[in-house]
């Protein structure tokens, strides 16, 4: 098999050679050239768009949790910003009172940490679970007994407690460490820890504000708990992972609908498919034995030509070596043929040669294969015709052709030489034997049949 281009091989069947559609590759080339491009097209668009997505919605969900961590940082340092108004103005107070001239500044301390504990108790703030407390740092290197509670609206059994920053919230943090550490770096700090709610008894998240009141050592701090903000972040997040879900939903479903119109673009391809190539190999059938008809076929008189009959006569040995099938070969030549050509012209010759056809198809059997061997020569291959029988076929052709009215010339006569298979026979050794029966019957006056020698 030779490859003849994209969609063609190149079959050798015997001597002649076919093309033929190469079938699997046009269905190759067109499902490489068409649905798998589409196919990855889909899923690297997908995943693309799934990605880009999944990416944006995280972003969404970050700037969500800082832009309302931030409102709370806000909203807790300006209730500290409000309480150190306070302090101010118990500081004023106390300071424009009649009793202050009288008053020692410890006393006037004390004083102004009763009121501010009085102001705190009974500050109202908008989460019940908020509140405002102090703490008096009394060793800034921390440790145990670092700083004293001094007011703590909502534990106010734990005022005058001595506090540490070894101890411990639930997830192991050590929120007074953190708190003394950013107070006395930067005399303020944001920072969370877990503590537990009044109202429910859980566990939660709290994020405080602290900030250092430098004369006193008072260390202000509040806070509100993180749980509604996270709930709320974390149904966000359960409403875009929803969104997102869904979004992968309809992805699938396009692939789906995609893989389903290609199966049916497969599905019309292979059908028309089938009944184009059908009607292409129709037509190159057509085109192919059109083209062997011509390779095997002599043009002038539309008899085999000597390819054909080289074929015929191997394929005949091969039977009679496998079946023992006789068969005969009759060689004819038109007597005195150049004189036609010479007297009369090449173009009265050529007529004379195709009547000449015409005669011998007309008086051999339809089994018989009629070809020209070239100039004048012909041959007739008989099947299933012994040496006796080729004989009489050749005599009563001999006869015809002599008793033909030629249209060029009124007679013609032609010579013939016969010959048999035999067991070990070549085709050219048949040919050469049925060639020197007519080389003899030349030699005794023409217009003869002679058969070959027999064997010795």
């Amino acid at each position: 098999m030779k490859d003849r281009g994209c969609f063609m091989n190149e079959v050798t069947v015997g001597a002649r050679r076919k093309v033929q559609i190469n079938k699997n590759r046009i269905r190759a080339y067109f499902y490489i050239g068409t649905v798998v491009p589409v196919f990855l097209f889909m899923l690297v668009f997908t995943l693309t768009i799934s990605g880009r997505i999944k990416k944006d919605h995280n972003a969404y969900i970050e700037q969500l949790s800082n832009r309302i961590l931030a409102e709370k940082k806000q909203f807790i340092k300006s209730t500290i910003d409000h309480t150190l108004y306070i302090i101010d103005s118990l500081q004023h107070d106390i300071s424009h009172s009649q009793d202050s001239k009288t008053l020692t500044e410890i006393e006037k301390q004390t004083l102004l940490e009763s009121n501010f504990r009085n102001y705190l108790h009974g500050l109202t703030l908008p989460d019940d679970e908020q509140y405002v407390w102090v703490n008096k740092i009394i060793n800034e290197q921390g440790g145990d007994d670092f700083a004293i509670r001094l007011i703590h609206p909502g534990m106010p059994e734990t005022e005058g407690a001595l506090l540490s920053t070894n101890a411990e919230d639930i997830k192991g943090g050590k929120p007074y460490q953190v708190e003394l550490d950013g107070v006395l770096a930067n005399g303020e700090i944001f920072y969370s820890y877990y503590f537990k709610k009044k109202t429910s008894g859980k566990v939660e998240r709290k994020l405080s504000y602290a900030k250092l009141i430098k004369p006193f050592n008072w260390v202000i701090a509040t806070g509100i708990y993180l749980d509604d903000f996270e709930q709320y972040v974390d149904q966000e997040r359960a409403n875009l992972n929803e969104s997102f879900d869904a979004q992968r939903f309809y992805s699938i479903l396009l692939i789906t609908f995609t893989m389903l119109c290609t199966a049916i673009l497969i599905y019309l391809f292979e059908r028309n498919i089938n009944r184009l190539i059908f009607s292409y190999e129709s037509e190159i059938k057509g085109y192919t034995e059109e083209l062997e008809k011509l390779s095997t076929t002599d043009r002038l008189t539309n008899l085999h030509n000597r390819l054909f009959l080289d074929e015929a006569i191997e394929k005949e040995l091969a039977r009679f070596q496998r079946y023992g099938n006789l068969f005969s070969v009759v060689m004819t030549d038109i007597d005195h043929f150049k004189r036609v050509n010479d007297n009369f012209g090449h173009q009265q010759g050529d007529n004379v040669l195709q009547e000449f056809a015409q005669v011998l198809l007309n008086n051999t059997r339809e089994s018989d294969v009629v070809g020209r061997w070239g100039g004048e020569e012909f041959i007739i291959i008989c099947k299933e015709c012994d040496i006796n029988k080729a004989l009489i076929l050749a005599n009563g052709i001999k006869e015809k052709v002599s008793g033909f009215k030629f249209t060029a010339v009124e007679q013609l006569e032609a010579s013939f030489g016969v010959s048999s298979v035999r067991e070990q026979d070549s085709l050219e050794q048949l040919i050469e034997r049925a060639d020197r029966a007519l080389y003899k019957a030349k030699e005794e006056g023409r217009n003869k049949v002679v058969v070959e020698q027999s064997a010795d």
